[in-house]
């Protein structure tokens, strides 16, 4: 479910894992070429979640977009995957995304 969306970032707030499995990235990437992805994530993210959101790093990451996971609750292997971003609030996630944006706009 799509929580909100303000200067080419797309929050999207999952009811549960059900959502992320099903999310169709080819369609995502249509409607939504050029936005930057927060997900919002208030349930455990266990290491069946990780394949899916390496996923969809590599897809968004590909379109030169950043993915990057809100999260209170997460296991150890989570934690230790270097692939995935993970924050701790949405405020936080804007200024990354912003950094990155500088960073691309000076070729960094």
């Amino acid at each position: 479910m799509i929580f909100g969306q303000h200067n080419n970032i797309l929050k999207l707030k999952p009811n549960n894992e059900n959502f992320i499995k099903s999310f169709n990235l080819d369609l995502f990437n249509i409607k939504y070429n050029n936005h930057d992805v927060i997900l919002i994530i208030d349930f455990i993210i266990d290491s069946s979640l990780i394949d899916i959101l390496n996923k969809w790093m590599i897809e968004l990451e590909r379109t030169n977009n950043s993915v990057l996971i809100v999260v209170d609750l997460a296991d150890e292997s989570l934690l230790k995957n270097e692939s995935i971003i993970i924050v701790p609030s949405i405020k936080e996630a804007i200024d990354y995304i912003e950094l990155e944006r500088i960073n691309r706009d000076l070729g960094l």
